[in-house]
């Protein structure tokens, strides 16, 4: 667990703001609530709320902005190995699932990205530890547990929207657990009612705007994502077609096929053992995720997805590693093979984690802004070539306004001067690197055209450069004579 959180702690603020987080980063920023709550747009109210306030109390900057996700992607760490001990009753395969998480790229990378996506996996084990703490107790449910469970379904949801599947999906469990005791089912029941309906308002007061904003309808709804519905036969081709991606190379990486072993072993083994019920967890949630997904509610595709759905996985391939190890007689001899086990098989994963956090991306912004607020004057013209409007208003839209042109680099003369009404003043040009490896080629490329074209017309007076900012204050030959 401590090498996990030391490599999530020294990426914490190894790049800077990318257009995906760019969004929270804005609305978190703003003075008050008012205004946080009219710029959200796609993360969780409470996730906002917290990551806001968070930002109110540390000083301004990247820290402040990852530390609420830092933090429950540390707090998934123990998490997932007390899931893991109480449905197998194995301290071995929870100690495993622990390590795989602890180490999983995708897991490292999303404890310092500005989204919601560590709260996925924190509220999915959370669910899954009450729901098999409720189900192998004794206890009947009181008025006091009637009562936390309406906070669990209704915080939980507000901090990540998946795992309203799950505790929709848990609860046929919990109901046939107390189908003999009226009270207590009345009482199950009851969560269920006053939690939903709290979500139902939540939904009708503030997420149906979002669904229905034009600029985020990408976000909602994905329309290549989902096979036709017309025939079972097309439903089936595309589950075939996304079985390796959402159970193998999405969470682990590409060339780890030996985990559809790892999968299948618990489920021939242990099916008596409490292990089947996460298998009926997995796949309840992914059918409700399908369902969802055919009347375009909800995107059931990529990391939203796999990342929410990955607690199952490793619990499952931790008790496939574990009845391999149990030839051991001994819990240290065990407990050693399970560790050579581990490093043997997924010593590409690690590797993948290994190379995907050695990549670190220095932050030039705030240098950058400085430079800008350095050379801008009044009458100046600002053209933003390639920084997405939400960047432009998390770095620089307090400062200056952009007038957006061509990423491309393709406008002529004229239409520059036309796109900044004719003026004749200092230009100050805009750039960003994008991070991906082609991109960045085609970038500088285009970058050393641009400033081929203003050689014969105009004079760089100035420019910043440096990590993924590039700035130039260029002015007209006749001004700089």
């Amino acid at each position: 667990m401590l090498a996990g959180i030391y490599i999530r702690l020294i990426n914490i603020t190894d790049r800077e703001v990318i257009f995906d987080e760019s969004w929270v980063a804005f609305s978190v920023r703003q003075a008050n609530v008012t205004d946080m709550l009219r710029t959200i747009k796609t993360t969780p109210l409470l996730f906002n709320f917290l990551v806001f306030f968070v930002n109110k109390i540390f000083p301004e900057g990247e820290l402040s902005l990852r530390i609420v996700p830092f933090v429950f992607g540390v707090l998934g760490l123990p998490l997932i190995y007390h899931v893991s001990k109480r449905v197998t009753k194995s301290q071995t395969v929870g100690f495993i699932s622990m390590i795989l998480l602890a180490f999983n790229s995708r897991h490292v990378n999303y404890s310092k990205d500005l989204k919601q996506y560590t709260c996925d996996i924190f509220f999915t084990l959370l669910i899954l530890l009450l729901s098999e703490f409720i189900i192998t107790s004794r206890k009947k449910i009181s008025i006091r547990e009637t009562v936390i469970g309406v906070l669990v379904i209704v915080v939980s949801c507000l901090f990540s929207y998946p795992t309203a599947f799950l505790v929709i999906t848990v609860f046929p469990i919990l109901f046939n657990k107390f189908l003999s005791h009226k009270k207590d089912l009345l009482r199950l029941s009851t969560s269920y009612v006053i939690g939903f309906l709290v979500l139902g308002i939540y939904y009708i007061i503030f997420a149906k705007d979002q669904m229905g904003d034009a600029n985020l309808l990408d976000f909602w709804v994905l329309e290549q994502a989902f096979p036709p519905v017309d025939t079972v036969g097309n439903v089936l081709i595309w589950l075939s077609s996304n079985l390796q991606d959402f159970l193998v190379s999405y969470p682990f990486g590409e060339n780890m096929n030996f985990i559809w072993l790892l999968l299948v072993i618990p489920l021939l083994l242990k099916l008596t053992f409490p292990i089947k019920r996460v298998y009926y967890y997995y796949l309840g949630v992914l059918a409700l995720l399908l369902i969802a997904s055919f009347f375009k509610k909800y995107v059931f595709l990529g990391n939203r997805v796999t990342l929410f759905t990955l607690p199952f996985v490793l619990i499952i391939i931790s008790v496939g590693i574990g009845e391999f190890i149990k030839i051991a007689k001994s819990k240290t001899v065990g407990l050693f093979l399970s560790c050579s086990v581990i490093l043997l098989l997924f010593s590409p994963y690690f590797k993948e984690t290994a190379r995907r956090e050695g990549v670190r991306y220095y932050n030039a912004w705030p240098e950058a802004r400085q430079y800008i607020e350095g050379n801008y004057e009044a009458g100046y013209v600002v053209l933003n070539f390639n920084l997405a409007d939400e960047l432009w208003w998390y770095h620089l839209g307090d400062i200056c306004d952009g007038k957006n042109c061509d990423a491309e680099y393709k406008r002529t003369y004229d239409q520059l001067i036309e796109s900044t009404n004719g003026t004749r003043k200092p230009y100050i040009i805009v750039m960003r690197q994008p991070f991906e490896a082609s991109l960045s080629r085609r970038f500088h490329k285009q970058r050393k055209m641009l400033l081929i074209y203003f050689q014969e017309d105009w004079i760089i007076q100035e420019k910043f450069e440096k990590s993924h900012a590039y700035i130039y204050k260029i002015v007209p030959n006749s001004d700089q004579v």
